[in-house]
């Protein structure tokens, strides 16, 4: 019994710090601001994209409609660095994506997005003008 008890022991203690970790970097942010929008929501918004990204061909109008709904619903810069973290990550989910047609998206649907999305962007250094 001892190992086990052991093992829960050092599980506990490394979730602890983990914990402790996650809390001193979000109050240590240096944005200061929350983002009031989610990952989640951001990527239901776009998900009407994906087949453009993947396949190419024309943007659908509900794929405008979603681009357009994530860009209003981005009020704050740090609304800004999640959006646009979220759909750098989502994006590297799928194995030899077209970052051109990721980037030509919003554009083909008449929205302005203040970064180009690759595998080495920064979205902490990205500011709403």
């Amino acid at each position: 019994m001892a190992p086990m008890t052991n093992y829960r022991n050092i599980v506990s203690t490394a979730m602890g710090s983990l914990l402790v970790t996650c809390a001193l970097i979000v109050v240590a942010s240096p944005y200061g601001a929350k983002a009031e929008i989610s990952c989640q929501q951001v990527a239901s918004q776009l998900a009407p994209c994906i087949n453009h990204v993947l396949v190419g061909g024309g943007v659908s109008p509900v794929c405008c409609q979603g681009v357009k709904k994530a860009a209003a619903d981005v009020k704050t810069s740090a609304d800004l660095r999640a959006s646009c973290q979220c759909v750098k990550d989502s994006t590297a989910r799928f194995p030899g994506v077209n970052y051109g047609r990721v980037n030509e998206v919003a554009p083909k649907c008449g929205t302005f997005v203040p970064y180009t999305v690759s595998p080495n962007l920064d979205c902490s250094k990205i500011n709403s003008t």
